[in-house]
């Protein structure tokens, strides 16, 4: 096989993994019929609202700020993820609960560039951003990105949006900032540390959405309900 075919059987490739139908698990939260992604978001159809957290865009940029060492990086693969999101879900509505870019220095060329080509194509989308304690430290995104930034908590019936995972009066909680992670035992008895949802009995945490994070293990309670992301699939644990 020549280079040239190889490159063109390369891109096919990849083309067809991203067309790949995806396969969300339906669970029940807060009285309502939910879809957990394994690219790590949740939809309500009843609401026609996808949610996810964590985003991160500009990190690298950041920690280049305070170390030479890191790697350029670029949040090309988290937009294509989105982007299927979307088209899978088709919601009427995008909510990102805190932490949409990683700290002041995160709003460098490359996200500006990149968020705002794909932010003018989803201009018809509206879409939500609660502050978390990043976004504080960024300030809010630009005007052009048609995002309409509140506070937290913000109250959406059955829900109260957060970003860090705190018990309200006024609804369930849902929240990112812990990045979960569970623990999957796998037939070779190995365990793997993987991102998860984490719904207790007033407060969900659901995983960081970015590509460039660190996770952290959670020790759910025994009532709690936990599914990791293992590739293409969520598994409850």
């Amino acid at each position: 096989m020549d280079t040239l075919s190889a490159l063109w059987d390369a891109l096919n490739n990849r083309t067809q993994h991203i067309d790949e139908p995806m396969n969300p698990l339906s669970i029940t939260l807060a009285g309502l019929p939910a879809l957990l992604y394994a690219e790590r978001a949740i939809y309500f159809p009843t609401l026609g609202t996808l949610m996810l957290t964590d985003t991160h865009f500009g990190k690298t940029a950041v920690l280049r700020n305070r170390s030479n060492s890191q790697p350029d990086g670029d949040i090309a693969q988290d937009i294509q993820r989105l982007d299927r999101l979307i088209a899978a879900a088709n919601p009427e509505q995008l909510i990102l609960l805190g932490d949409l870019v990683h700290g002041g220095n995160g709003y460098d060329r490359q996200v500006l560039s990149q968020v705002s080509q794909w932010a003018d194509s989803h201009l018809d989308l509206p879409m939500k951003l609660v502050r978390g304690n990043h976004d504080w430290a960024a300030g809010d995104p630009p005007e052009g990105w048609g995002i309409e930034c509140v506070n937290a908590p913000h109250v959406f019936s059955p829900f109260v949006l957060s970003h860090f995972p705190k018990p309200d009066p006024r609804g369930y909680v849902l929240a990112g900032h812990l990045h979960p992670a569970g623990l999957l035992l796998k037939e070779n008895r190995q365990r793997f540390k993987l991102p998860c949802f984490w719904f207790g009995d007033r407060v969900g945490v659901l995983p960081a959405f970015g590509g460039f994070v660190s996770h952290m293990v959670v020790h759910p309670a025994r009532q709690d309900q936990t599914y990791v992301v293992d590739g293409d699939d969520v598994i409850q644990i």
